[in-house]
């Protein structure tokens, strides 16, 4: 301050010299010189002169001192100034200045940094407001302004300020002390919008004269301590969470035993709240009695710097349980001295239980595993239970399932003392279920504890336990498999409190003594059953061998011994496929060998042999014995059936009889009927029409009844094998559903069918069979206008069948029952609605042969439904032979000429179905095509739209020489005796629309006429029939020649060759195959078409040994004389037709594409 003032003095001085020589100088010139010279002037002049020059000089120097001195606090300033702006850049916080309006003034870099803008767009453009969050100067100016009044400053010369936003935060800032104005947390607005909490300390700028001019704002971005805040709440929340929900016991001490925090498991485990432990004034006061002095010993361990690790400490729970907990204790030093003490405890009660346990059954474990049996086993138990609890007494009571009671089984009791009267009263007693203290715990499964046995008066030995001085008893279950099998009790002359945790213990360990009971029951049980065994093996009448891994003989039975003809002794050891089958009397293909080689399972019929040769035959059955994946041997079973061999043949024989004596007269009655009511004696008046009706329908219904019976026998036992072949399920059904239509239409009812394409590998006749059969019973009983439905569609086991009614329905008690033998709904049914009583037998029955199932069911409404489920495949087993569907009969070969394609097909459906080959033409140019490419039976010539086409086809073909022979049936509107002239040359006219039967009569009878010359041998013993046979064949314009005998076929045979044969297998001088034999060894005969006509069904093996050329069989009675003579003219036209394709050029795939 000294240099600033003298500073300053330059220019006073320099006044003061300045005015000193402007007086000198007025005074010199207003005096006159002569006076000056001699008067006192001069030397006042010279005076102040001198004095002015010194005051100049004065002022000089003052000047130039100043001059220093401003140079040098400038050179200050300008530091300082750099220096201000060094710490404006480098300055961490945020810091601002504003004029008294809030126009920002200084904007530092990290203010630059923090908000996004720079100095330049900030600096006397923007207000502070402008950086905060809308408001935000209002929210802290409200705070402000709820302080104390705080004086108003001066602007100028005492004027007020206007109490605007910007003022309360000035008069806030110059109101107090700058060391108490706090800092202020405000949210801050970046350029791009986001937001950042700040702590804003603000000062006051003010001017020399101490006035405010603006206002500096101090900011400290606060984002990452708000985070570090908010991780440490976390963290200090989660080591509270960590704390309050272990489940050890945590409590924190002070070095004085006080009681800082306790978690809850420690209050839980002492019953007292954390306000409740802080009134404690030692570490050992909430702990019972006996556990004090210990707690408070291993305190003071703590406190003097050990480590307490694991002390076992025994306390009591709020429910005076006890409680083992493990302790550990630590002390926490500060600066040397101790803070705090931390105390774990961890409940080690279940674990130290498990341990006890453990060991008390390894010791039991020991003791079964040393006894070999019950007897043995049981003391040793009982008394190491007995010694571990304290007790005086043991009983084990055994449940004996079969009488649902528990028994006494064996005691034990301490060494010294007998307890003759309670265990006296115990070995009588016998218990059911919740009765006693042994029914008791079996019946509830659970242990039961009485402390005070002379008062409880569900225990019926109280009298003699209070005469014994037993005063506690208790009894554990005894678990095998989860199921009671026994009690323990136990009894103790001291009384005890009842602990759970001791029963939980013991029945732990009764565990094992429960698996030895069971392990030695079942080894008793095996013993029985070893002995069982042996008798059933020895007193069965099946042979049965045991048989080791390597296909030797271990065990024999007497039967089988016997069977052989052998000692059990010399059996034993053997190879079991030499024993059985001898060198050289099986092949490759043995069935046995393979079972034993592979060790597979197998069953059939077989032949066994005897040492001495003879051999018999059985049905066995081989069966692999498995043990952990690995085959241990086998057991073959076996039983001689010759006695069912004979039993069978003597059935056969009974069946053939049958089959011929019923089936072949009623055959020659039904074809001799037949012959009849077609006009074999020409026109029979009303009458006798009538008896022939009757005749044909009571012998028809004969006719099934006998072919059922045998049908059914025969698919019973296996002799009727099933033809399985791809079929279309759905198709089949359709074909069904037409053939049955002429009945569903005589009946007034609808057929329909719903049908999904499916196809499965089964036998279509067959199934063809048992969609009739349900089909006729629908239709049989459904009312007039109802409707029948057949559904098909896929199941989960392959194929899904029904049949669906609107009849009377079936009862519910009958569902089952009808699928019987002879059984049906009503008795009256077979008299009114005919039928035998076995059709619904032979459906299941098929149905089970196709590895199915049948049922029926009552429908919502009326009616009933059949239901079938078929697998899609069939198994290879069973009788059910795979082969090849026989060769279709189609022989005669039509062609339909009709340019219109429906009436086509509805031409051609019913002659398909009576297996005709059947050619389509729309026009002359196709018919001439087919007719010079196939040979033709006969034409079916059209003439419906435009009948002049029809004249013109007709007069193309006989004009040809190579169609000229083939015969015309014209179907035409026009009725014969309108018939044109153009077509005389047609070989037979029919008036359209024509019935099916009319038809085929008339294509008999065309084609009769081109085999007059065709000779047929009929080889059949019964005269009738022959006659009947003979009679419907000439009829048809055939030459018969009739042999009853296999020599008389053969000497017609030797005279000239037939065209066919017709051949019954039962004959009196042998067997009809000897004479297909012979034909086969001439070369002119070894061809020739063949027609089986015999009395029992033919298998599928013997008709393999009885084909010739072309071969059908038929039965008997199943078969019309009729229909035999549809067959033999297909047949003679099919092997004329042969003879013809094997000189035509063409190949069978050209004729299957012009067929198409």
């Amino acid at each position: 301050m000294a240099e600033f003032r003298v500073s300053r003095l330059h220019i006073p001085l320099f006044a003061a010299a300045l005015l000193l020589s402007v007086g000198g100088a007025l005074l010199l010139f207003s005096a006159d010189i002569s006076q000056l010279l001699r008067g006192p002037v001069l030397p006042r002049l010279l005076i102040l002169w001198s004095v002015a020059q010194i005051l100049f000089v004065a002022a000089a120097l003052a000047s130039f001192r100043a001059a220093r001195h401003q140079r040098e606090s400038e050179g200050q300033l300008q530091q300082i100034s750099q220096l201000q702006q060094s710490i404006l850049d480098s300055a961490g916080p945020m810091i601002m200045a504003t004029d008294l309006d809030g126009m920002i003034l200084i904007f530092n870099p990290a203010a630059e940094r923090m908000l996004g803008y720079t100095e330049s767009e900030v600096c006397l453009r923007l207000n502070i407001e402008e950086l905060f969050l809308d408001g935000e100067l209002e929210r802290v100016g409200r705070r402000i302004a709820s302080r104390p009044q705080l004086p108003a400053l001066q602007r100028g010369a005492s004027a007020a300020l206007p109490e605007s936003l910007m003022a309360r935060f000035i008069h806030y800032v110059s109101g107090s002390p700058a060391s108490r104005v706090r800092g202020i947390e405000m949210q801050y607005r970046r350029k791009d919008g986001s937001t950042f909490p700040a702590m804003v300390y603000l000062g006051a700028v003010r001017s020399a004269t101490a006035q405010v001019t603006g206002l500096v704002c101090v900011s400290m971005d606060l984002s990452s301590t708000k985070r570090a805040e908010q991780a440490l709440r976390e963290s200090e929340d989660r080591y509270r969470d960590l704390f309050d929900n272990s489940q050890e016991m945590i409590a924190t001490l002070s070095p004085r035993g006080r009681y800082l925090y306790v978690n809850p498991a420690w209050q839980a485990l002492f019953g007292i709240n954390s306000e409740g432990f802080q009134s404690f004034i030692s570490f050992e006061s909430p702990f019972p009695v006996v556990a004090q002095a210990e707690a408070a010993a291993l305190f003071r361990r703590a406190l003097k710097g050990e480590n307490v690790e694991g002390e076992l400490l025994k306390l009591l729970d709020t429910e005076g349980r006890p409680v083992e907990a493990a302790a550990s204790l630590s002390c926490r030093y500060s600066e040397g001295r101790p803070v705090a003490v931390r105390c774990i405890f961890r409940d080690v009660t279940q674990q130290n239980l498990r341990e006890r346990r453990l060991r008390m059954q390894l010791q039991i474990n020991q003791m079964i595993g040393e006894s070999t049996t019950a007897e043995e086993a049981f003391p040793k138990v009982l008394g190491a239970l007995c010694a571990s609890l304290s007790c005086d007494l043991a009983n084990l009571w055994v449940v004996d399932e079969s009488s649902d009671l528990i028994r006494f089984q064996f005691g034990w009791s301490t060494p010294g003392h007998i307890y003759d009267e309670f265990q006296r009263e115990t070995r009588f007693r016998v218990f059911s279920r919740g009765q006693g203290l042994p029914g008791i715990v079996w019946n509830a499964g659970a242990p039961r504890w009485i402390e005070e046995l002379r008062d409880e008066r569900a225990f019926e030995r109280r009298f003699a336990a209070r005469i014994e001085g037993l005063q506690t008893g208790w009894a554990v279950p005894v678990r095998a498999v989860n199921q009671v099998i026994a009690v323990v009790e136990f009894f103790s002359r001291q009384r005890q409190r009842e602990d759970a945790e001791t029963m939980a213990s013991v029945e732990t360990v009764c565990a094992s003594l429960g698996q030895f009971m069971a392990r030695f029951s079942q080894e008793r049980r095996v013993q029985e059953l070893n002995r069982q065994k042996e008798f059933i093996l020895n007193s069965v009448a099946d042979g049965i061998f045991g048989i080791n891994s390597e296909n030797g003989v271990d065990f024999v039975n007497p039967a089988a011994a016997e069977m052989l003809s052998a000692d059990t002794e010399d059996l034993a050891g053997q190879p079991l496929h030499a024993l059985l089958h001898q060198e050289g009397n099986c092949n490759q293909t043995c069935v046995l060998q393979r079972a034993l080689h592979i060790h597979e399972a197998s069953s059939g019929q077989d032949v066994f042999y005897r040492a001495d040769g003879s051999n018999f035959p059985v049905e066995f059955a081989l069966t692999p014995m498995i043990e952990r994946g690995v085959v241990v041997g086998s057991v073959l079973s076996f039983r001689d059936i010759s006695q069912r061999y004979a039993l069978d043949r003597m059935k056969d024989e009974f069946i053939s009889t049958v089959s011929h004596e019923l089936r072949t007269p009623l055959t020659s009655i039904r074809g001799a009927l037949g012959l009849l009511s077609h006009g074999l004696l020409n026109e029979v008046n009303d009458k006798a029409a009538n008896l022939l009706r009757i005749a044909v329908s009571n012998s028809d219904r004969l006719v099934r009844l006998i072919n059922d019976i045998l049908d059914l026998e025969r698919m019973q036992s296996g002799r009727a094998p099933l033809a399985l072949r791809p079929c279309a399920v759905h198709e089949l059904a359709r074909q069904v559903a037409d053939s049955m239509q002429p009945v569903a239409d005589s009946a007034g009812v609808t057929l329909s069918v719903e049908a999904e394409p499916i196809s499965i590998e089964a036998d279509p006749d067959r199934l063809n069979q048992v969609l009739t059969n349900l089909l006729s019973n629908a239709i049989k009983f459904s009312s007039r206008n109802s409707r029948v439905r057949i559904v098909v569609g896929s199941a989960s086991e392959g194929l899904a069948l029904s049949v669906i009614d609107e009849g009377r329905g079936i009862p519910a008690d009958k569902l089952e029952s009808i699928f019987d033998r002879f059984h049906q709904v009503d008795a009256s049914d077979s008299r009114q609605k005919g039928g035998t009583g076995l059709g619904l037998a032979i459906c299941r029955t098929i149905v089970e042969q196709h590895g199915g199932r049948i049922w029926a069911e009552q429908n919502s409404g009326t009616g009933s439904t059949f239901r079938i489920v078929l697998p899609a495949a069939l198994a290879d087993s069973g009788p059910a032979l795979m082969h090849p569907a026989p060769a279709s009969s189609e022989a005669v070969t039509l062609l339909i000429c009709e340019p219109d394609a429906e009436v086509r097909r509805t031409i051609a459906e019913p002659l398909r179905r009576h297996r005709y080959r059947i050619y389509e033409a729309e026009n002359r140019e196709q018919t001439m095509q087919l007719a010079h490419r196939f040979p033709l039976s006969a034409i079916l010539l059209g003439l419906s739209h435009q009948p002049h086409n029809g004249f013109e086809t007709m007069e193309a073909l006989k004009s040809d020489a190579e169609t000229a022979t083939i015969p015309i049936v014209v179907l035409s509107l026009l009725s014969l005796t309108d018939k044109p002239l153009a077509a005389r040359t047609a070989d037979s006219w029919l008036q359209r629309p024509v019935e099916e039967a009319s038809l085929l009569a008339e294509l008999r009878r065309v084609l009769k006429n081109t085999q007059n010359s065709t000779s047929v041998l009929l080889v059949e013993d019964d005269e009738d029939l022959a006659k009947v046979m003979t009679t419907t064949l000439e009829r048809a314009g055939f030459s018969i020649r009739h042999a009853a005998t296999v020599g008389r076929a053969i000497a017609l045979c030797e005279q000239s060759a037939p065209d066919l044969i017709i051949l019954d297998l039962a004959l009196p001088d042998g067997h009809g195959l000897e004479l297909v034999r012979w034909l086969r060894l001439h070369p002119l005969m070894r061809r020739l078409p063949l027609v089986v006509y015999s009395a029992r069904e033919v298998p599928a093996e013997e008709q393999t040994e009885l084909r010739l050329g072309q071969t059908e069989f038929l039965t008997k009675a199943k078969v019309q004389p009729q229909e035999v003579e549809e067959l033999v003219v297909a047949m003679l036209h099919d092997s004329g037709r042969d003879a013809m394709t094997m000189e035509l050029p063409f190949s069978n795939e050209t004729a299957e594409t012009a067929e198409q």
